[in-house]
């Protein structure tokens, strides 16, 4: 097992908190599992967030190529015009 910085183990560790949950009090038990579950739904929230802002930004990366594509067809047509 990897030791941590103070050459305990990763089972020490796990023991440790082991042994604080089962002596922990109902409450305090009730209060990790909330704030655990928080974290859970902030954490996938701001994930949403960043894949709405991602989406929107190459929805606007697509209209902006569109219309440089419908400029650049109107350059022509009229070049072609004058010329002509």
């Amino acid at each position: 097992m990897k030791p941590f910085r103070n050459g305990t183990s990763d089972i020490t560790w796990y023991m440790l908190c082991f042994c604080w949950w089962q002596s922990a009090s109902i409450p305090t038990r009730m209060i990790v599992i909330v704030v655990a579950a928080v974290v859970v739904v902030v954490v996938a929230a701001a994930a949403v967030v960043i894949e709405v802002v991602i989406t929107i930004v190459v929805v606007a990366v697509v209209v902006v190529e569109v219309v440089m594509i419908i400029v650049a067809v109107e350059v022509i047509v009229v070049v072609v015009v004058v010329v002509v």
